[in-house]
């Protein structure tokens, strides 16, 4: 028996066995041939294959030295990052002092998105306070890697406020800002929700014509950490006309049921009611993320991923996020829509609507 270059051990034993061979020593002889594959596949950046070989050899013979080593590397390079703990930690218990196994043990624990691509990282990071989705995690991770300036947010479609993007960030983190809806009974639920708190609810219905005034009327200008854009509705031509603030971050719904393909918008309509569509099942609102992405760019903005639901898209002012996100595409950053995908393909969604106004994007100047 000797030993081969990724530390497994050879083991010689051909069929048919001889009468004094163990079923150990067969077991020991399948798991080393699997493992020396499954490791040699590691090495070549094959990392799926090589995981379901090295399982196959952990079927067989699990103590084989060096083996769980091996698994939670290439668990952590494919983004399993809690099975990779556990499997070097086993490693560690089983053969401690080895400082190559406490190396990467080290950087499992102490860097779990190592590895990740940036659309694995934000679902990682999801979870929900008092947002609809993920976008809580989502937003205090974006921050951790970019920071704050001065914590003030703009956020409209809140519905009465208590599940919206920036509640927990006013009411967990001490931000201050305007949001705003055009249901009053919402906004004066809001407004004791959000009592003795640095936020103003304002009862206003959006358009593009009066979202500037109502802005500067609220003190909102310059600089802000924060805008989140949620109407259902005009939400393009809304974000293409703000001028008076100057956002960081930008969290904006898309219409997953347009497809990461389209790029379109619903016709400008101030009096825009998605539920005056019955026939569209109320899919009939927003933009497609391909559009929103051109205006984003357009405004200074990258497209650095969307909640998994397939809600809302998540924008980073460039000159902040060098060196700190990566600009996804469409297709890249795109999810369908759950809650309707469980129903109808997006390209059934669609057909339910294409009789209706579109306004086809190009490049935004």
């Amino acid at each position: 028996m000797t030993t081969n270059n990724t530390g497994m051990q050879n083991v010689t034993l051909q069929p048919p066995y001889p009468p004094n061979v163990s079923t150990e020593q067969i077991l020991q002889q399948r798991a080393v041939q699997f493992a020396n594959q499954g490791s040699q596949l590691a090495s070549q950046g094959n990392y799926s294959e090589a995981i379901r070989l090295l399982d196959e050899a952990m079927y067989n013979y699990p103590r084989l030295e060096n083996l769980q080593y091996f698994r939670a590397l290439c668990l952590w390079k494919l983004g399993r990052s809690e099975e990779a703990r556990v499997a070097i930690t086993s490693e560690v218990k089983s053969y401690p002092g080895r400082q190559y196994s406490s190396a990467l043990f080290i950087s499992i624990v102490s860097d779990p998105d190592r590895g990740l691509d940036q659309k694995t990282i934000l679902r990682r990071h999801e979870f929900k306070v008092s947002s609809q989705n993920g976008e809580d995690g989502i937003l205090l991770y974006i921050f951790s890697k970019i920071g704050t300036t001065n914590r003030f947010f703009v956020e409209f479609g809140i519905g009465n406020g208590v599940e919206c993007n920036t509640a927990n960030l006013s009411r967990n983190f001490g931000w201050s800002g305007l949001l705003m809806d055009g249901n009053e009974d919402g906004v004066l639920y809001a407004r004791k929700y959000y009592e003795n708190r640095a936020v103003k609810v304002a009862n206003c219905f959006i358009t593009t014509e009066n979202i500037n005034q109502i802005l500067t009327e609220n003190g909102m200008t310059g600089e802000i950490d924060l805008l989140s854009v949620d109407i259902d509705g005009n939400d393009y031509w809304i974000w293409k006309t703000i001028n008076i603030i100057n956002p960081r971050v930008v969290i904006v719904e898309y219409n997953a049921s347009f497809g990461p393909d389209k790029s379109l918008t619903i016709k400008y309509n101030p009096n825009f009611d998605r539920h005056k569509f019955p026939e569209a099942k109320g899919y009939y609102h927003g933009a497609s993320i391909s559009a929103l992405k051109k205006l984003g760019n357009a405004k200074g903005y990258m497209l650095i991923g969307c909640d998994s639901n397939g809600c809302n898209a998540f924008f980073v002012r460039k000159d902040v996020s060098v060196g700190k996100f990566n600009e996804l595409s469409p297709q890249e950053a795109y999810y369908p829509q759950i809650y309707r995908h469980e129903f109808l393909s997006e390209e059934n969604q669609f057909d339910l609507m294409k009789h209706l106004e579109f306004e086809i994007i190009g490049e935004v100047i």
